[in-house]
């Protein structure tokens, strides 16, 4: 919606139909010559770095895919950002997501994939989130994410792999997986996880 990649603070958007789909075709392993590290795609940042304030998406279909059997390291699809990574960790301070669809491999309301964000007084509401891996209401994989504060999520969480054999398959209305302090939070989320 706004970057592929930011690396600089970004307040005070509002953005509304967003469509966005990457997928990728082929996945190969780390020892591979061709590797792809990366997949990340936000309805208004695919891969952020930097904290984020007062920014607010509505009407918003995210797609991030990859083949079921084959893992993307930073694979990540969310209603505001795809990944989220900074040496120096980022905050997302009052931002919210609303009328959302996102699907991918880490699928999540807010974050797809966050690897190091905080979450202050951020909403997604009336989201639908579909994995085959895991999703949340806010995040979907919560790698070493921190904390969470004041944040709801509404709307419907879930899984749609056809792998309920596997151990590793995660849904929650706010966070799929990963652990971070939450606090003065909340989810009115639908949660449908098959596996047992």
């Amino acid at each position: 919606g706004v970057a592929g990649y930011n690396l600089a603070p970004l307040e005070n958007i509002e953005l509304n139909n967003i469509k966005s789909m990457a997928e990728a075709a082929e996945v190969y392993s780390t020892t591979d010559d061709k590797y792809t590290p990366y997949l990340c795609n936000g309805g208004v940042i695919g891969r952020n770095g930097a904290s984020l304030h007062n920014i607010h998406a509505s009407n918003l279909e995210i797609i991030a895919s990859s083949p079921v059997e084959k893992d993307v390291a930073f694979l990540g699809s969310g209603g505001m950002v795809g990944f989220c990574f900074s040496s120096t960790p980022p905050t997302l301070t009052q931002c919210s997501v609303d009328q959302c669809t996102v699907k991918g491999y880490r699928a999540g309301g807010i974050i797809g994939y966050n690897y190091s964000a905080s979450l202050i007084g951020c909403a997604a509401t009336n989201v639908d989130i579909y994995s085959n891996l895991c999703c949340g209401g806010l995040i979907g994989f919560n790698y070493q994410g921190k904390n969470i504060f004041g944040c709801y999520s509404t709307g419907k969480v879930a899984i749609t792999s056809d792998l309920t054999d596997k151990e590793y398959l995660y849904a929650g209305g706010l966070i799929g997986k990963g652990g971070t302090t939450i606090e003065v939070s909340y989810s009115t989320c639908d949660v449908t996880n098959p596996s047992e």
